[in-house]
């Protein structure tokens, strides 16, 4: 059974694909110029998005070279990883999830960035992570409702998670043990309502899992 750590591996993890694809040159005077660029140019978020699939977050890691000096070209100076995701029909379905990848080029010579090559890994799973809140950094259905809520024009303030007490410990292997409550608010500031999330604690593997997500109108 795996335990995912969606956020950890995003900003951890350095992955590499034989079926990289190449892309036109995108230069600019920073790395993080050259992904935004790069972003905007391929409209990668709409890409993903057409496929069914939510945005998470992006994260960056520079790659360590043994000889600085003699940087070949074709060497990535850093990474950018993005995380998507796509729920199953119901929270007890596998989802899947698309690891983006740029990797990005420095030349010393020009002191310029420019962009090397994009690719995206998918996996299909059922999402647990080790600590209820990394739910909230990874859960699919989870982003799902984040996704269709703003692309109503709403906005999603701090979630607050809880634990829930129990008078006599259940003896189930799947319990509920945590839950959520995230605002909403319409475009002009007002609230509009809240995200409910309720998280299982599944004894045999000793993670967290998403229970169900509903919005609540206000």
């Amino acid at each position: 059974m795996k335990i995912s750590n969606i956020l950890a591996c995003m900003l951890g993890c350095l992955s590499a694909s034989a079926f990289a694809e190449s892309v036109p040159e995108i230069i600019d005077t920073t790395n993080s110029g050259v992904f935004h660029k790069f972003e905007t140019t391929h409209q990668v978020q709409e890409r993903m998005t057409q496929t069914g699939f939510n945005f998470h977050r992006c994260g960056v890691r520079s790659v360590k070279q043994s000889a600085p000096m003699q940087q070949q070209a074709d060497t990535p100076h850093s990474q950018f990883q993005c995380v998507y995701s796509k729920p199953g029909a119901t929270v007890g379905d596998e989802s899947q999830f698309a690891y983006w990848h740029l990797n990005v080029l420095y030349n010393a010579e020009s002191g310029l960035y420019r962009a090397g090559n994009e690719f995206t890994d998918f996996y299909t799973t059922n999402l647990y992570t080790i600590e209820p809140d990394y739910i909230l950094d990874a859960g699919p259905h989870y982003y799902k409702m984040r996704a269709q809520l703003e692309s109503m024009g709403m906005t999603i303030g701090d979630c607050k998670i809880q634990q829930i007490h129990y008078f006599m410990k259940p003896i189930e292997n799947i319990y509920l043990s945590h839950s959520a409550s995230c605002p909403t608010y319409n475009a002009d500031g007002t609230i509009s309502g809240r995200i409910s999330l309720d998280i299982d604690y599944n004894r045999d593997n000793r993670a967290y899992s998403e229970s169900q997500v509903n919005f609540i109108s206000f």
